[in-house]
């Protein structure tokens, strides 16, 4: 939980009015694109007498929102097709949201797994889980600053290596490229070639 509080004396006068004091409208925030590629659920486990019927995942879309931006916004849902305690569900559900850049005011998604029971009349709650935004953010921009960097070194050893013809520059960049390169970086690094061989 992230809270903001102060210690005061008992009258409660505050010298900065509390509506100076959200933190939603110092903090910046970017839009980002999520994808989340659902596989399967494993080792489900029903709290009753009843087996497992057919599970689903509700993805809380709120929980990543302030509250009153979270009011405009529907819950999403996987539909409860493959039965048993092991299904696997393969859906793609993709979503954007306005998210903090700074990692440690970057909420988690949270999720509830419900089970399908009697035809829908019945959805007893599983378990729950959270995916914390914040981290998987942070590891995917540090790694695609790595890449960036990396671009920046295979660069600088082209463009020592100038002796080399425009077309072996090229085929030495796009097989550079061939690694584990995200679209951005290789779209950097083949404009940084064209210049390179210009």
């Amino acid at each position: 939980m992230l809270a903001s509080f102060i210690i005061e004396a008992d009258d409660y006068d505050f010298e900065t009015p509390s509506k100076y004091m959200d933190l939603s409208t110092k903090i910046e925030s970017k839009e980002f694109l999520v994808d989340i590629n659902v596989l399967g659920l494993r080792n489900l486990e029903s709290f009753g007498l009843m087996p497992i019927k057919k599970p689903f995942i509700k993805f809380g879309i709120k929980s990543l929102l302030p509250p009153l931006k979270a009011q405009a916004v529907t819950n999403v849902k996987t539909d409860p097709n493959a039965a048993g305690p092991n299904p696997n569900i393969n859906t793609l559900i993709t979503f954007s949201v306005q998210l903090p850049v700074e990692e440690l005011y970057c909420p988690k998604l949270s999720c509830e797994v419900y089970d399908y029971v009697f035809r829908g009349l019945s959805q007893p709650l599983i378990g729950t889980f959270a995916i914390p935004t914040g981290k998987i953010k942070a590891e995917k921009e540090k790694k695609h600053n790595e890449l960036l960097d990396r671009c920046e070194i295979i660069i600088e050893r082209l463009q020592n290596h100038l002796e080399l013809s425009k077309e072996e520059m090229l085929a030495a960049g796009k097989e550079a490229m061939k690694g584990e390169l995200s679209e951005e970086a290789r779209e950097y690094l083949d404009k940084k070639m064209r210049q390179v061989t210009a």
